[in-house]
């Protein structure tokens, strides 16, 4: 495993039902910019089949700090 496939894992592991409730209520938690962000880098990482970095890297083309944002989404997945 890639050290950076953790986060496209817990993705993949999770339910419909949890995925559209992470969507739904995920953004009540964040404020600002951020949350689009987070939302992008999900949806990106559920399209893949193949955990591809550079791909959602490009889709999240400007934003500092790649590896904070998912860290960031990987511990707010978790909670």
């Amino acid at each position: 495993m890639k050290p950076g496939d953790a986060l496209f894992q817990l993705i993949k592991s999770m339910s419909q039902g949890e995925k559209r409730y992470f969507k739904l209520f995920t953004p009540t938690y964040l404020h600002g910019q951020d949350k689009h962000h987070y939302l992008t880098l999900f949806n990106e990482l559920d399209k893949q089949t193949e955990y591809d970095e550079q791909k959602a890297k490009k889709k999240l083309a400007g934003v500092k700090g790649f590896a904070s944002l998912k860290n960031y989404l990987y511990n707010l997945i978790l909670d």
